[in-house]
């Protein structure tokens, strides 16, 4: 069972508890692709990762602030009860 699902709007990243019970969402990891030049110039596409530490509790949704709008994906490390959990959301 899902827990998150995760939606980009502008520069803001929405995430939201699909869960029905109230989650304590420890950290996001959020993936962004980059374009990088390589040494023999030609162009190529990474991946690199945010860590955002939160530690708030999500009933409905929460906006966060995106430094590139290109994101690949993100994860979510979350406490329910008192088991911490990682779950991978797309976008």
């Amino acid at each position: 069972m899902r827990h998150f699902k995760a939606k980009v709007s502008g520069e803001t990243l929405i995430l939201e508890n699909v869960s029905g019970v109230p989650l304590l969402v420890r950290e996001l990891l959020i993936k962004y692709y980059v374009k990088v030049t390589t040494e023999d110039e030609r162009t190529g596409i990474r991946t690199i990762t945010d860590s955002i530490p939160l530690n708030v509790e999500i009933r409905d949704n929460i906006q966060i602030p995106l430094k590139i709008s290109e994101v690949a994906g993100v994860s979510v490390i979350f406490k329910e009860g008192e088991i911490t959990m990682r779950e991978e959301v797309t976008v």
